[in-house]
């Protein structure tokens, strides 16, 4: 039996942030109890010298990899999430987000914020992860957690 989108899983197949790697491009994967934003490209450095990394896994793209899972009729949502984590853990600028530990989580679908916002304990501000699929992606999103948002 195959994943059910919006249900199992939900995905967000664009994101760009600022992170460790520098400015990173990739997607946003959620799963019941975590969130993982994993890279796909980065690119750091400063004045004239620029580095441009893209990341692939036996010649594809994360984004394709973790998509060809999730199509595969015989993976359960377990090893699904295991596998991200994995992907995650190995694709440097990824974060995994475990939502049992946050303080506050919101999901925002609006036209200037598309976004998943949480605050980790003790955290003055909000971190957050940009959607930018559009609003359907951020919409999904705003379903699929919504009885784990929280102020």
């Amino acid at each position: 039996m195959s994943l059910n989108p919006g249900v199992d899983y939900v995905l967000c197949t664009k994101t760009t942030y600022m992170g460790e790697a520098g400015v990173t491009y990739g997607f946003v994967l959620g799963f019941p109890g975590c969130l993982l934003s994993i890279s796909s490209k980065a690119l750091a450095g400063a004045g004239f010298s620029h580095t441009r990394t893209t990341y692939a896994l036996n010649g594809a793209t994360p984004l394709a990899a973790i998509q060809s899972m999730l199509a595969d009729p015989g993976v359960t949502a377990a090893q699904a999430e295991q596998t991200a984590r994995e992907l995650a853990a190995a694709v440097p600028g990824s974060r995994v987000v475990e939502l049992a530990r946050l303080a506050a989580l919101r999901v925002k679908t609006g036209w200037f914020s598309r976004g998943i916002y949480y605050k980790q304990p003790g955290d003055r501000g909000w971190s957050g992860l940009p959607l930018a699929d559009g609003s359907a992606s951020a919409e999904a999103f705003a379903k699929f957690y919504a009885s784990q948002l929280r102020e």
